[in-house]
């Protein structure tokens, strides 16, 4: 198992993923962590780490986000000027860019 910490990479030049966060941070601002599920090499959307969701290493890794995602709330409760800085940030960037969808207004999203 890889023992190391893998290096910040510069998100705002570079993502290697897509998700509807870019989305919801049009909207509102918005924080993102990643922890480790699944062993380097196992690569999401696979097999492999479906599989990986059932292991010790995928529940400490979720027990680790959760824990700090309610750091994170409980600071914000104590801190509200924190959630102002957040807000101010926030408007700052978006100030001037109105979000639109790529979809279409009238299109019909499928039943499943």
């Amino acid at each position: 198992m890889f023992a190391g910490i893998i290096p910040p990479t510069n998100y705002e030049v570079y993502s290697p993923a897509s998700t509807d966060v870019g989305d919801v941070s049009r909207a509102c601002p918005v924080g993102q962590i990643n922890v480790a599920t699944a062993p380097i090499g196992v690569h999401a959307h696979t097999q492999g780490f479906l599989s990986m969701g059932k292991t010790g290493i995928a529940h400490k890794g979720m027990l680790t986000a959760s824990k700090v995602l309610a750091a994170a709330a409980i600071d914000l409760m104590e801190n509200p000027a924190k959630v102002q800085i957040a807000r101010n940030d926030f408007v700052e960037r978006t100030s001037g860019h109105k979000y639109r969808s790529l979809l279409p207004d009238d299109a019909k999203l499928p039943v499943m």
